[in-house]
């Protein structure tokens, strides 16, 4: 199975990204700024679909409008470069109302500057 098509069952309506736009007034949830067309933001899943699948968490809660916000592709990049399983697991229960207990310990490698993740963000930077 594919990247796309294992993503498939947690993407947005149509519907729920209007609704996120409209919500956040057309703007970057993250920075502010402003989209009055609806053209270039993107709507992020808030709690990753790597986590949700990861957690059993169910795909309906994953792409439901308390889940989602617009944001620009630079910040979007930012936002996931920090995620990590606590934050998910609290967002997960407080957006979401799922209690689930991830292995923290899974997360260790974003400190590991030798990893090769972190090599590669290291060279891109330069």
């Amino acid at each position: 199975m594919s990247h796309s098509e294992r993503r498939t069952p947690y993407k947005f309506t149509p519907e729920t990204k209007k609704k996120s736009l409209e919500e956040y007034d057309y703007r970057c949830a993250l920075t502010g700024a402003p989209d009055e067309e609806g053209k270039w933001l993107q709507i992020n899943h808030i709690v990753a679909i790597w986590f949700a699948r990861e957690m059993g968490i169910e795909p309906a809660l994953i792409k439901s409008l308390a889940n989602a916000m617009p944001v620009e592709s630079e910040a979007h990049k930012r936002y996931h470069e920090q995620e990590n399983r606590h934050q998910y697991s609290y967002l997960a229960w407080y957006l979401l109302g799922v209690d689930v207990e991830p292995d923290s310990q899974k997360d260790k490698w974003r400190k590991d500057p030798n990893h090769s993740i972190n090599k590669h963000r290291r060279k891109k930077k330069k």
